[in-house]
Formats: structure tokens, C-alpha cells, sequence
């Protein structure tokens, strides 16, 4: 393939250097939420999402336990976006053009995985998880043969006086409820999910809720007044990409197994078609980014979703 001239190499250069500038703006959202799970497949099967074997005192000999029988399947996805640059932007040198679009192109390529996992995410109300229960419902309980089979709840309601906007004294409430459901959930044995201290709570909420969840989480006393207990308990996130106005999620972020899953079976990458048929044609060039991932759920005793009405 013919080498680049000095004008176009210049412009790759350009383009590579503001793509990955604006793919490394900003963390993820979903940080201690969703696991990143390696792929080497078109898809991947999970069957850890079961419990652990719990400890019993040793008698005469071992005891083998199988592994619950809980399966979970991820297929992969192709990802892309391409844009293209004319002539004229190369000739007379616009690459200040190109620099802002490419790195806009890398920041979405990168927000691309919280976009998903969050569609997941509210998909969960009506979108099975391992179990073959909604991944937020009601009556989860265990199947596999597992020990441990009372039906458990991760979906929450509660009434707000104003309709779908809660007072603080409502969100507070509201993030109890969540925080003691987190703690109580059982595995499949029968042994507490989590068996420490307080986890770290995560809170996600959409914009409109932004307000009155960070005054639960840092003010030192809420309307009456009476004093907050709350106060430092929990950390707030606001993902733009939730637009329910009634709606927001409570995350144990501290356990080993996560609420998602972001399979990754190839990285981002970004390619050019310099020097191509495309450029010869049309003296266009293109630059695109490419990966291959997908989204899921993961262990639903790590999320809890709540909704106002």
C-alpha cells in the first residue's frame, strides 16, 4: 500500500492523537458496578453467577458439592462509527476541525459502554438475568438445587407526595429501604450475601434527582429539621443517559461479583482508509472507530432499582 504524503500522515497523526484524548476524558460511570469480563468467543456463558459451596465441619471424609447449575449467556456485538473528511479540509490544512470532531468521536466511542449498560440496566424491570426472573423483581429465589430458595425482592416502590418527585425525607426513606435490602439478601446457601460491614453503596440517578440525593447523602440534617442519618452512607452518580423521571438504583460496589457485565472481546480501535480505493475515488478519507463488546447482568444481589409513584 502506497506511503501516506506528508499532509495526509499529518492529519492521522492529528486525528489518532485528539481520538484518544477524548476516549480517556472521562471514567466510566458503571466503575465497581459492571465487571469487565475478557471474550476469546462469539459468546460467553457464565455459570459463577451461582453461590459458593458453604463451609461444614469435616467429619469422616470431604463432602464434594457440584456447582449450582445457573447458566448465563452474552453474545457479542460489533460496534462502529465513521466520519468523512474532504479534500479541501486536508489541502488547506483544517485539522483543527478534524481534532474536534475525531475527539468527539472518541469521547462517544467511550461513553458508548455506559450508554449500553445503562439501556441494560433499565431493561432489568422486564429482561430476565440468571435466575429466569426479572433482574429486578420481586420473588427472586435460587434454582440449581440451591440450599437457600426464599423468594427475595429487588424492586422497590414507594409513593412520593408530589407525584414522581420525592421530597428529601422521601428519597431518604427510600435509600433505607434500599440500604437494608442490600444487607440482608441471602445466597444460595443461606449465608448472608454480604457477611461485613456497610458495603459502599452507589446511588445512580437521573438529572432531575441530582439535587435531592446529594442532600441526602452530605447534608447534616433534612426538612423538619431532624438530623440525617445518612450522611456519608452513599455516594451519588448522575447518568444523563437515564431519562425515567421516576426512577433511580441503590449498588453494593464493594462484593467481588458485580450487579453487570461489560464482555470485551476486542478493544476500541480507530482506522483510517488512507491511501485506499475510497481516497482515490472520491479523495475523501475516512477515519472510524471499531470494537466488540456487549453488555449483561450480572449478580442482581448487588443492585436494587426504586420507583416512585
Amino acid at each position: 500500500m502506497p506511503t501516506p504524503t506528508a499532509m495526509d500522515q499529518g492529519l492521522r497523526d492529528t486525528a489518532r492523537a485528539a481520538f484518544w484524548q477524548g476516549f480517556f476524558q472521562l471514567p466510566s460511570m458503571f466503575n465497581g458496578i459492571a465487571s469487565v469480563e475478557p471474550s476469546s468467543a462469539d459468546q460467553e456463558t457464565y455459570a459463577w453467577l451461582g453461590y459458593a459451596a458453604p463451609v461444614r465441619e469435616f467429619l469422616s471424609q470431604r463432602v464434594k458439592q457440584g456447582v449450582p447449575q445457573v447458566t448465563y449467556t452474552i453474545i457479542n456485538k460489533l460496534w462502529e462509527a465513521t466520519v468523512a473528511f474532504n479534500y479541501l479540509t486536508r489541502k488547506f490544512g483544517k485539522n483543527n476541525v478534524v481534532s474536534k470532531n475525531v475527539a468527539q468521536m472518541g469521547g462517544k466511542a467511550r461513553e458508548h459502554r455506559d450508554k449500553l449498560l445503562t439501556q441494560i440496566l433499565v431493561a432489568g424491570v422486564s429482561t430476565n438475568g440468571y435466575d429466569a426472573q426479572f433482574f429486578f423483581d420481586t420473588d427472586h429465589a435460587e434454582t440449581g438445587g440451591a440450599i437457600y430458595t426464599t423468594s427475595q425482592d429487588n424492586d422497590k416502590t414507594s409513593a412520593a407526595a408530589t407525584g414522581t418527585q420525592p421530597t428529601d425525607l422521601e428519597f431518604a426513606a427510600s435509600m433505607r429501604t434500599a440500604q437494608s435490602s442490600l444487607f440482608s439478601y441471602k445466597d444460595g446457601a443461606g449465608d448472608p450475601f454480604w457477611p461485613g460491614d456497610a458495603p459502599t453503596f452507589v446511588a445512580m440517578v437521573p438529572p432531575v434527582y441530582r439535587a435531592v440525593a446529594l442532600q441526602v447523602a452530605n447534608n447534616e440534617s433534612l426538612t423538619g429539621p431532624v438530623a440525617n442519618d445518612l450522611k456519608g452512607t452513599f455516594t451519588v452518580r448522575t447518568n444523563p443517559f437515564l431519562t425515567a423521571a421516576d426512577q433511580y438504583f441503590v449498588f453494593n460496589t464493594s462484593h467481588i461479583q458485580k450487579a453487570l457485565i461489560l464482555q470485551m472481546a476486542e478493544e476500541v480501535t480507530l482506522e483510517d482508509d488512507m491511501t485506499g480505493d475510497n481516497q482515490f475515488n472520491t479523495k475523501d478519507v475516512s477515519f472510524g472507530s471499531f470494537a466488540c463488546y456487549n453488555a449483561g447482568y450480572g449478580q442482581w444481589r448487588c443492585a436494587l432499582s426504586h420507583i416512585f409513584s
